[in-house]
């Protein structure tokens, strides 16, 4: 599924309305590339990676605009020890 969104001046991520609304409905929606705002690009989220679910948390990463589409990429970090131990 492709995704259109775009960049606010804040750099804020604002996704097309039918574009995300399939995600609730599960199924496929038809995005009209030629109705979307010029402003609106493809949407590309990167998948998120393997990581230790018990020492670590994944987070989006901030939303770049890169020409032809924006790209959303994904932060791993290692959680801090008092949340380790606390899973102890």
């Amino acid at each position: 599924m492709e995704r259109y969104g775009y960049l606010t001046k804040e750099g804020e991520l604002r996704l097309d309305k039918a574009a995300t609304l399939d995600i609730y409905k599960k199924e496929a929606v038809v995005v009209d590339v030629k109705s979307l705002p010029k402003n609106y690009k493809p949407v590309v989220f990167a998948p998120i990676p393997e990581f230790d679910q018990e020492t670590q948390a994944v987070y989006q990463d901030k939303p770049v605009d890169k020409g032809d589409v924006i790209d959303v990429g994904v932060i791993v970090v290692d959680l801090p020890e008092e949340i380790k131990q606390q899973k102890n």
